[in-house]
């Protein structure tokens, strides 16, 4: 997925090990949010677009 894709044009891949036969590799699911502190850690290879705004 591009900067200027629409995700209902996006192609997954599927990525396979070396060496391992039939082993793909899933989406993590680990994705966390803590509100409080503004901390979001992804798994490797996982990119994600955040749109946040602040309001006081």
């Amino acid at each position: 997925l591009s900067a200027v894709q629409n995700k209902s044009e996006m192609k997954s891949l599927d990525w396979q090990v070396e060496g391992e036969e039939n082993v793909f590799i899933k989406p993590s699911k680990r994705n966390k949010i803590k509100d409080e502190e503004y901390i979001i850690e992804l798994a490797p290879m996982e990119i994600r677009t955040f749109q946040l705004e602040f309001h006081d």
